[in-house]
């Protein structure tokens, strides 16, 4: 049994994260100084290392802040699309082989984790799936909202009946 219609929602950074990397442009440059001028025999030791914080800081800016993800179930199919520019990256997990889908951090290994999220830390919203893919149980780590979150455990509860 399927559901009537599929589901999609979009997702992007927000104001926090834009701060929170704000913040943290601040904090690479601060720490920058802070190491040229302890070390005023090596201040290119201290440029050096302020500008690797600053290549941080930027990676950390392309891959979350400027990055916007698709979540959907289509046929059976949770799907999630990340786009960053027009580098596009997608994991998919048959609904049937989601064997839980919680709140709390899954002990399997974190080399089978596909982090889909614009955050770089964990909140409240964050869920992982645990699925099985193969005999490979891997983990994806998303926020979805609580609707489309409802709507994936309604489909998930249909196709066992």
């Amino acid at each position: 049994m399927k559901l009537a219609q599929n589901i999609t929602e979009k997702k992007a950074a927000g104001v926090k994260e834009f701060l929170f990397t704000l913040v943290l442009a601040c904090v690479c440059y601060g720490a920058g100084r802070i190491i040229r001028d302890a070390l005023t025999s090596y201040k290119v030791i201290g440029d050096l290392v302020t500008i690797a914080l600053g290549c941080v800081l930027v990676y950390y800016v392309i891959t979350r802040y400027a990055a916007s993800y698709t979540y959907s179930v289509e046929d059976g199919v949770l799907k999630i699309v990340r786009a960053i520019g027009h580098k596009v990256s997608a994991v998919e997990a048959d609904i049937a082989s989601i064997k839980k889908i919680s709140a709390s951090k899954p002990d399997i290994a974190t080399k089978n984790a596909y982090k889909m999220t614009p955050h770089i830390l964990p909140n409240k919203h964050t869920r992982y799936v645990v699925f099985e893919q193969g005999r490979i149980k891997k983990t994806i780590i998303f926020e979805p909202s609580a609707e489309f979150l409802k709507a994936v455990k309604a489909y998930k509860h249909t196709e066992r009946k």
